[in-house]
């Protein structure tokens, strides 16, 4: 077509081929370019000058699918003004600009926590964080009428600087520290973009971490409702803050403990319990890792090491409601940190949502490494430094449309 079309330009008088792309409108384009992932975003900024700068317009970024910008993450040193902790965020590139593969890559926008809005003295008393699908679930220690401590939740949009606090559940004072972890579940694609939940998981006694009660807390209604964990027939699984989760198509997956990945609907009702996949040799005697939970690509994928062979990852994808082996990753080939008492001193902390790419924590200084599934490549990205941060390490795709109907920066 653009062969025809560069014809009759000649035979009309030399003039520049007219390409189809250049008849369409600025907001033609922009409704075809908000409907791409974020993969096709990148590649079609190569198109023209014209439809790159429609893209990095920060007028126009709000309606764009944006890509892993980075890592969020408590952070501590002995030098900062917050008794030694705060929010950090590191980005996932070593390099901006850069890429595997020779793939063009937009530069991710930079966050910087401590600049957030968020009130004076947060980052000292924050306890937990987490992250879903661009906002952060925040939650910071506060003393309570009876002199004890309880905490409390902020939802917190880093790309906006928006914010907004969650009234307190009804669990006393006591209970709540009994809270195993939370979870924030957000889909900004869904017709309610702006709503969102959270699930405040219950231990059941002080020297136990399984959770056979949750509390929901709806954005919608501004409700907190308690709910019986439906796995396990009742009597609930082990989570922690450090326990892998993801929200996917409706649904919290999550990977406890025990051999089996738990998932639950938005709003509490349905609950499953699928058993993790293992190698055929695997036979529980030793017990796998609990695995790491993530969606790449559209796809659920799970990876773990198999129970005799921790210097080997499988990568798991769901399909057709079953768990279909498809890659595997020689550990001792990408990360260096053999120790022959406790292994490989490592953990998966983040999939690459729109590309084959895996991130590990490893080593005592905290060495940041991408791993490129397709090239068998590795990089090291940063090192964080030795006793400089906590778990979870948590992946942060940016979100710029306006989501929450808290507090905004002015």
């Amino acid at each position: 077509m653009e062969g025809a079309e560069g014809s009759e330009a000649d035979d009309s008088g030399g003039r520049e081929p007219v390409s189809a792309a250049s008849r369409l409108t600025d907001d033609l384009v922009l409704q075809i370019l908000s409907r791409l992932p974020a993969r096709s975003l990148h590649r079609f900024r190569c198109v023209s000058r014209h439809w790159r700068d429609l893209i990095c317009d920060p007028e126009h970024r709000a309606r764009m699918a944006q890509t892993l910008a980075g890592f969020m993450y408590i952070g501590w040193s002995r030098y900062d003004d917050n008794n030694g902790r705060s929010l950090r965020f590191t980005s996932s590139r070593a390099t901006p600009g850069g890429g595997i593969g020779g793939e063009a890559a937009a530069s991710p926008p930079l966050i910087d926590p401590l600049a957030l809005s968020l009130p004076p003295g947060f980052h000292q008393r924050l306890f937990r964080i987490q992250c879903c699908n661009g906002l952060l679930l925040l939650c910071a220690w506060a003393p309570s009428s009876r002199g004890a401590f309880k905490f409390n939740y902020t939802v917190c949009n880093p790309a906006t600087d928006e914010w907004t606090t969650v009234p307190d559940s009804l669990v006393s004072d006591t209970a709540a520290a009994g809270c195993t972890t939370a979870r924030l579940a957000f889909d900004p694609s869904s017709p309610s973009s702006s709503a969102y939940r959270i699930f405040q998981f219950q231990n059941d006694g002080p020297r136990t971490r399984v959770s056979p009660k949750v509390w929901i807390y709806s954005s919608e209604t501004g409700v907190w409702t308690c709910r019986e964990c439906g796995w396990a027939d009742g009597a609930g699984v082990v989570l922690r803050d450090e326990t892998s989760g993801v929200f996917f198509r409706g649904k919290l997956h999550l990977c406890p403990s025990e051999p089996v990945i738990v998932s639950v609907d938005r709003d509490g009702e349905k609950w499953w319990t699928t058993p993790k996949p293992a190698d055929p040799g695997d036979d529980g005697f030793l017990g796998a890792p609990p695995g790491f939970i993530g969606v790449s690509q559209g796809r659920l994928l799970f990876l773990n090491t198999p129970e005799y062979n921790h210097t080997k990852m499988r990568v798991w994808e769901r399909g057709s409601g079953l768990w279909v082996p498809k890659r595997s990753i020689d550990l001792e080939k990408v990360i260096g940190g053999w120790d022959y008492r406790f292994g490989l001193k490592c953990s998966v902390v983040g999939i690459h949502p729109d590309r084959s790419m895996v991130y590990f924590l490893e080593g005592k200084d905290n060495r940041l490494v991408l791993y490129a599934m397709d090239d068998g490549d590795g990089e090291t990205i940063c090192e964080l430094g030795y006793k400089n941060c906590y778990l979870p390490f948590l992946p942060y795709v940016p979100v710029f449309a306006r989501s929450l109907t808290g507090r905004a920066a002015a």
